[in-house]
């Protein structure tokens, strides 16, 4: 009645960077049948550090990411470059017609006008589901159901 465990690994490799993704199995037997199994898995992109991976790993790691594909890799990903919260709030802006509201609060007026349209909206049976942020408004008929 001896448990052992062991360990193996299956490598995908996924181009067009040559990332590395290892599932790693943890296998626990009881007198050589196996009585559990669980799974945990990574991905590895070039120029991560490898150290502390398997052998196999390792070596395709070695084998596969060149300078050249490190440099691209980094260049279309821009690895290292993290926006302050304050640049990530200026892309969200533009990438939305700089009409985010973050930050803001909604005019007292306008949230009363809105809270009443979908109040209104709710009672007449149009919509099924009610919520004073108009962003959040689910709007189904009722013909629908």
């Amino acid at each position: 009645m001896a448990f052992t465990e062991k360990k193996e690994y299956k490598l995908e490799i996924i181009p067009p960077y040559s990332i590395i993704q290892c599932r790693e199995a943890n296998i626990v037997e009881k007198d050589g049948t196996e009585v559990g199994r669980t799974y945990h898995r990574h991905i590895r992109v070039p120029g991560d550090d490898v150290s502390g991976d398997c052998a196999e790993l390792k070596a395709v790691a070695t084998a596969l990411w060149t300078t050249e594909v490190v440099a691209e890799y980094n260049t279309t990903h821009k690895k290292g470059k993290k926006q302050s919260p304050e640049q990530a709030v200026k892309s969200r802006e533009n990438a939305m017609g700089n009409k985010s509201r973050v930050g803001q609060k909604r005019p007292a007026e306008e949230t009363r006008k809105v809270s009443e349209t979908l109040k209104a909206k709710y009672a007449s049976g149009e919509m099924i589901h009610w919520t004073k942020r108009p962003e959040h408004a689910h709007r189904f008929k009722k013909e629908l159901d």
